[in-house]
């Protein structure tokens, strides 16, 4: 008999950190852990003590046997395994599994200023509420057009950072839901708080004069708190006329290119516990969400590690500090700062210097600069909230600070590391210790580009060319997975074609039809479902994948090659100064990829549908082959790039 711990791993949905079904029929997966040339033929579920039902052996991304899931339900899941001998395993550990999907159609509105006097503006929101002797356990949902961090009586309600992450808005708004029963004090009067900043919801997207709000020109916030009673009643707690809102908080500003302001002389002590009087407050103003709020299976953005005693450098200036992190990261500097009631603590970023100066060119219009007023009440720790930087130096002028006490704290979606890499040669060593944090730093919500700059945008062709590495590197399934669900609905209305950035706030700039970029929506699926088994995003994704074929096909013509319109081709051809001059003709690279995502769309589909789509194929190969390949075996195209396509 096999020991039941051989069983293990045991989660619901896609998501890593925890196990929790944020839809009614969530997937399955669990680990089997058995000896060489063991299989498993047979696999059984049961919820609580109820009579077990047979499931597909596999152990990755099971659909849902039983009955759908009631919001807020909480169930034992366990499972067993045979192997060709039929002999069970004991049943695994039960996991106790709970629906954190919102009950029904979310309903409530956001709140919001009602008459701003600045931009973007960050506020705070407050509600007392009265909790019943009987109150036994608590759920919160919470979204935002922004970026919030919620407490009950002060305490935070989570480890998250930036919640609740950045989506397509239009079409998915994330609703973070949380557990909160462990703050509970049942009998007693506790504060639900907010405070909210714009995040990306109000950041200017674009270049240069370009540079525009894309979703909304103020953040808003909206929360359900649903207690539950002893004898089972459940009372909800929305968006009532008992919340009050002040705009003007410490948070004077708040941007995630800009930096963040925070003014400690104007901040209310207090306000976050009972007994703070808000009678000052205001009435906040009701307001439409921009789309459905939805949990959202993917891990959250959390600190996932601190850097401490960083190196010190000669500064140019007297009373500047300059710190080396040592290495590129994307988070935050918390330091401790003392001096006169006004003092300005300005904290700068970068990722190069330049004649001993932070050289903040490449950061373009992002200012990216912390500033601090101190209340001149002796030390005070400060680290922004709302925003996050990438950078190697750290710049710090004024007040009295100790550099033995600046801290890093280094932000990304937390995903669980699965890869690594070492050899005799340090080189390589240290070019794969780059890739990693190359990717950590651009795993911030969605897959980005850059964290630097004014960008910081899901670029689809980086995404694509970089998932098999990501995939292994990290468990990047929920991630992934969560990102397609917008790039499909960024595709929906646009003919098949698939955005360059996505989410896409960049308008008619991001909406181009480009051959490597487009081509995410067919590549990523099938690195999940090569790497981690998910067959079932690849087949969610399918009808989006064969849009995009079909789109291409259309702009290709009967001819089969790709060489009308605009394309990025080899976009990052080292040799070049333009990318419109690389070596490997534009033509030659769109078709190679026409190639590949209808081959793919091939592999995907039901019989009727792949011998369309491989047939199709076919005939782009040989048009490629006859326009590009020369009866020698060469390419037109004489470019690294070319072959390796």
């Amino acid at each position: 008999m096999i020991d039941p711990s051989h069983v293990a791993g045991l989660r619901v949905g896609r998501r890593r950190d925890v196990s929790v079904g944020s839809e009614p029929r969530p997937p399955v997966s669990w680990i089997v852990d058995a000896p060489a040339g063991w299989t498993v033929t047979r696999a059984e579920m049961r919820l609580d003590a109820a009579e077990p039902l047979a499931v597909p052996p596999s152990g990755v991304l099971v659909p849902w046997p039983f009955d759908d899931l009631s919001a807020g339900e909480r169930r034992d899941l366990s499972v067993r395994v045979a192997g060709a001998d039929g002999e069970w395993m004991p049943w695994s550990r039960p996991i106790t599994v709970e629906a954190v999907f919102f009950p029904g159609v979310w309903t409530a509105s956001l709140l919001g200023i009602r008459d701003p006097d600045t931009e973007a503006a960050p506020f705070a929101l407050r509600r007392e509420i009265e909790v019943g002797a009987t109150v036994v356990s608590a759920r919160l949902w919470v979204t935002a057009h922004g970026v919030f961090d919620a407490a009950l009586d002060g305490v935070p309600v989570d480890d998250t950072v930036l919640a609740p992450g950045w989506t397509s808005y239009r079409h998915r708004l994330p609703l973070v839901s949380v557990d909160v029963s462990p703050l509970l004090r049942p009998g007693s009067t506790q504060v639900l708080s907010l405070r909210v900043a714009g995040g990306w919801f109000t950041e200017r997207y674009g270049f240069g004069a370009t540079a525009a709000r894309f979703y909304g020109e103020q953040a808003a916030a909206g929360a359900v708190l649903r207690l539950t009673h002893l004898d089972g009643r459940v009372e909800e707690i929305g968006p009532d006329d008992r919340w009050r809102l002040n705009h003007r908080t410490e948070i004077v500003s708040s941007g995630l290119y800009a930096g963040e302001r925070v003014d400690y002389r104007r901040e209310q002590h207090g306000w976050r516990m009972p007994g703070f009087d808000a009678t000052s407050w205001e009435t906040p103003a009701p307001m439409p969400p921009l789309s459905a709020p939805t949990v959202i299976d993917v891990e959250p953005v959390r600190r996932v590690r601190t850097i401490r005693r960083m190196r010190e450098l000669p500064a140019s200036r007297p009373g500047v500090v300059l710190l080396d992190v040592g290495e590129n990261v994307v988070g935050r500097v918390r330091l401790v700062a003392d001096g006169p009631a006004g003092t300005v603590v300005t904290v700068r970023h970068a990722e190069l210097l330049e004649d001993g100066e932070l050289c903040v060119r490449p950061l373009r219009a992002a200012a990216a600069i912390d500033e601090f007023v101190l209340e001149g009440t002796g030390e005070r720790a400060c680290e922004a909230a709302f925003t996050f930087h990438g950078f190697r130096y750290v710049e710090i002028d004024g007040g009295q600070v100790d550099p033995e006490r600046v801290e890093v704290e280094v932000l990304r979606s937390d995903l669980r590391r699965t890869g690594w890499f070492s050899c005799s040669d340090e080189r390589l060593n240290h070019l794969h210790a780059n890739i990693v944090r190359s990717f950590e730093g651009n795993a911030l919500a969605l897959p980005t580009d850059c964290p630097q700059r004014d960008e910081r945008l899901g670029w689809t062709g980086d995404a694509q060319v970089f998932a098999p590495t990501a995939a292994t590197l990290f468990d990047t399934d929920a991630f992934f997975s969560s990102w397609l669900r917008d790039v499909r609905a960024e595709q929906a209305d646009r003919d098949g074609r698939v955005p360059t950035v996505v989410p896409d706030p960049l308008g008619a700039l991001g909406d181009v039809m480009a051959a490597g970029w487009g081509d995410a929506v067919t590549v990523i699926p099938d690195v999940l479902a090569r790497r981690y088994g998910d067959v079932a995003i690849a087949a969610e994704m399918l009808p989006a994948m064969r849009a995009w074929v079909d789109a291409v096909a259309a702009a290709a013509g009967p001819g089969r090659l790709w060489e009308t319109g605009f394309q990025y081709g080899d976009w990052l051809d080292p040799t070049v100064t333009r990318p419109d001059k690389a070596k490997a003709d534009p033509g030659l690279v769109a078709t190679a990829y026409f190639f590949r995502s209808a081959d793919l769309v091939a592999r995907a589909s039901e019989p009727g549908e792949a011998e369309r789509y491989a047939q199709l194929a076919r005939e782009i190969g040989e048009a490629f082959r006859a326009a590009y390949v020369t009866p020698a075996g060469r390419l037109a195209s004489d470019a690294p790039s070319a072959y390796a396509l």
